[in-house]
């Protein structure tokens, strides 16, 4: 079963092995080379350094009811864990980075990412503006990023033609009307 991050921040954290409420995540963090979720983010510090994390290898799944981590020991400060606290600084929150296409055309944002119950990003959802909410989301597969640290994300020009939308295969009906007009 696949599920958005969004809707894993309504899920309650819990310590499995005491049974204890952690609350629900401040944030969850995907790393864009692996695609996978890497840190949850279980209380934001006032700075990256204070904020308690949980790497996502102590998660025993990301499709059940609750987010159930191993136990308390897994929590760390950020701090205290260089591999944590370097996700946060370099801020891999990846919903709103905008996408390009190879040839640089900008094709939208990431609104939604979607993970299956390992924490594997199984496509990321890319809308163009207030007027991108009107069409079916742009649905990316992960592989087809060519890029995807830094600022931007781009995706690679030989996979552009398999982007779809909600209804099936769909490249951007603006592409069409941009090649009539010139």
């Amino acid at each position: 079963m696949a599920i958005t991050l969004k809707k894993l921040l309504r899920r309650e954290v819990v310590a499995l092995d005491s049974g204890r409420a952690l609350g629900r995540p401040a944030d969850i963090l995907v790393d864009p080379e692996r695609h996978r979720v890497a840190v949850i983010v279980v209380t934001k510090g006032a700075l990256p350094e204070t904020s308690v994390v949980v790497h996502a290898r102590h998660v025993h799944s990301f499709d059940a009811d609750t987010i159930g981590v191993d136990n308390l020991a897994g929590l760390r400060v950020a701090a205290q864990d260089e591999e944590a606290l370097e996700l946060l600084r370099r801020g891999l929150e990846f919903r709103g980075r905008p996408v390009l296409s190879a040839e640089g055309r900008r094709l939208g944002r990431i609104t939604s990412i979607v993970v299956d119950g390992d924490g594997v990003v199984r496509e990321y959802r890319v809308r163009n503006g207030l007027v991108g909410y009107l069409r079916p989301a742009l649905k990316i597969d992960p592989s087809e990023l060519r890029t995807s640290g830094g600022d931007m994300a781009v995706v690679g020009q030989a996979e552009e033609g398999s982007w779809r939308g909600d209804g099936g295969d769909q490249r951007d009906d603006r592409d069409q009307g941009e090649r009539e007009r010139t």
